[in-house]
């Protein structure tokens, strides 16, 4: 059993190595997931998506991103 602290007493902290707001890249073919990632990530970093492997490296290339995050479901 897992308990966390209530949402109002935790704190977001970047990892030591992310300076700023990070960059996610949310891969994933499913629209429903994909909004699911946006509405679950949306204050805590700037999001972009890609709905297959081929754009998502073609984004990762060009954009670098600190975070990808693959096929959710």
């Amino acid at each position: 059993l897992m308990v966390f602290p209530p949402a109002e007493t935790r704190h977001h902290t970047p990892s030591p190595g992310i300076t700023g707001t990070p960059n996610i890249l949310i891969v994933e073919d499913n629209p429903d997931n994909r909004a699911t990632m946006h509405a679950l990530l949306k204050d805590l970093a700037v999001l972009s998506d890609a709905e297959n492997g081929r754009i998502a490296l073609e984004q990762i290339r060009a954009q670098r991103p600190d975070v990808v995050l693959m096929d959710i479901s």
